[in-house]
């Protein structure tokens, strides 16, 4: 069941953004198709105090598993949290609702790009609020090489036989098309794809396994099971924490950005 409260807040979504000022009286249960970590208690339990409003989060580890579960249905959820490649996906089969802007508190103080973004506006109207952004990492266990690499050619070395784990979605494609030194890797050729294609191939004897979530690459790292990926921040957090030493990677090649935002499922909150 979805907060009663939903609707009066469609117009700022982002759980980290606002917290209901309302009394906890409410009631009902606001349910998140998220990331690993975007439901961290930190957050969603002050807000259920203060809301009486319960936080259940289903986590998925692809964009594509979003476009899957909210086209099938949405099964029930209220926020979804996609990449900025996913978002137009589901605001052009009509699943999103749009949202005011002016209701999103700091709205105004982010950054230009992330005020109106085009992969979240459609015929003017906005329909999410952007959340988070960063790099998509490349990394390696210090102990496993004796210098810094400097270009992603270094996870294709013979070496690392069975020993990279990389993330299972399709940033492996735009990871390769930056190795292959193309400039734009969200608009590739069918020739460009082809070639991504060959060099992925190449690369399967040194894939030990394709990670979902940032706690199974971290867990993978953590055992030496693999010793060099690709993964965020979390990972490398969590590593270090544990006393392990990451080495980050900045290839030469460049290396894809991403963001994510909340949005409103059409018809979330449409229950009492």
């Amino acid at each position: 069941m979805s907060c009663t409260r939903l609707r009066s807040w469609m117009a700022g979504p982002c759980l980290l953004l606002m917290v209901a000022a309302a009394p906890a009286t409410h009631g009902g249960e606001l349910s998140l198709l998220t990331w690993e970590g975007y439901a961290d208690a930190s957050f969603t339990r002050p807000f259920e105090k203060e809301t009486g409003c319960r936080v259940s989060a289903t986590y998925v580890g692809t964009n594509d598993e979003f476009v899957a579960k909210v086209m099938s249905g949405g099964a029930g959820y209220d926020l979804v949290s996609p990449s900025n490649d996913t978002t137009m996906r589901l605001i052009d089969a009509d699943r999103i609702e749009p949202i005011d802007p002016n209701r999103v508190p700091g709205m105004h103080d982010f950054f230009p790009i992330f005020q109106s973004p085009p992969w979240l506006t459609k015929n003017g109207r906005l329909y999410g609020v952007p959340y988070g952004w960063g790099i998509v990492r490349t990394i390696v266990r210090a102990d496993a090489v004796t210098a810094t690499p400097d270009t992603l050619a270094f996870l294709w070395d013979p070496k690392f036989k069975a020993r990279v784990s990389v993330w299972d979605d399709v940033q492996a494609i735009y990871m390769t098309a930056h190795l292959l030194g193309y400039k734009n890797t969200y608009t590739l050729t069918d020739e460009q794809l082809a070639q991504v294609k060959t060099r992925l191939v190449a690369l399967k004897p040194n894939i030990r396994k394709f990670w979902g979530t940032t706690g199974e690459m971290g867990t993978l790292m953590a055992t030496g099971e693999v010793v060099a990926g690709n993964s965020w921040e979390p990972t490398i957090v969590s590593l270090r924490k544990s006393g392990i030493k990451i080495v980050e990677v900045v290839p030469k090649e460049g290396r894809n950005g991403w963001s994510d935002s909340w949005m409103v499922l059409r018809g979330a909150g449409s229950n009492p």
